[in-house]
């Protein structure tokens, strides 16, 4: 008879753990989803982030080589007018008469005066410098906020409460109860903040909303 008893207890076991067994299953495809979503969308936040530094480089790098490019553009300018000048007049000095030199004297004089005054700036007006600075382990530390996984090691079916409060608590005020939790081999828990929640059932009537 013994033996036969045995049988209910352990069908229900059996039932419960199947139960146990699928309802993990379905957590594990929900935490799955809820990791790569949330996953997926850290990547997006990082890929737009790296179209704003890149937009920014690229801004700092027009502006940069606009300047140089005008600049550049004087330059060259200037030294094709000075380039020009000079072999104009050495030109007429070798191969041209008293009269011609004359004639064009005072203009080339007044030409090459006036690129002589002419104000330059021969240091380039911008510099080649666009730094971009990445710090790993602030980024580590970032990437530790997109989510942890966690069990939980108290043992409901295991766990208990004791105190004044679980024998004579009264309606609308606080009652003071002590629980103990413990694991899966029935040993005492600390919990290290593992949460625990409190569901009121009172003999006669429906559960009683908890704080």
């Amino acid at each position: 008879m013994n033996t036969k008893k045995r049988i209910g207890p352990l069908k229900q076991a059996i039932e419960k753990v199947a139960e146990t067994k699928q309802k993990l299953d379905c957590k594990l495809e929900e935490v799955r989803q809820q990791v790569m979503q949330n996953c997926k969308r850290c990547r997006e936040v990082v890929s737009e982030r790296e179209e704003e530094i890149l937009t920014q480089v690229n801004n700092i790098y027009r502006m940069k080589s606009k300047t140089l490019e005008i600049q550049l553009d004087e330059l060259e300018m200037m030294l094709g007018n000075l380039n020009s000048s000079i072999d104009f007049t050495e030109s007429l000095l070798r191969h041209g008469n008293e009269a011609e030199v004359m004639l064009v004297k005072k203009q080339m004089t007044q030409r090459l005066q006036d690129l002589n005054n002419t104000k330059l700036e021969y240091l380039p007006l911008e510099d080649d410098l666009i730094d971009y600075t990445f710090s790993a382990d602030e980024f580590r530390k970032a990437i530790e906020h997109i989510g942890e996984v966690k069990v939980y090691h108290a043992y409901p079916p295991y766990c208990f409460a004791t105190g004044v409060g679980i024998h004579r608590a009264k309606s609308g005020l606080e009652a003071v109860f002590l629980v103990t939790t413990k694991d899966r081999m029935n040993e005492i828990y600390s919990g290290k903040g593992e949460p625990i929640s409190v569901e009121i059932a009172p003999p006669e009537g429906d559960p009683v909303p908890s704080k």
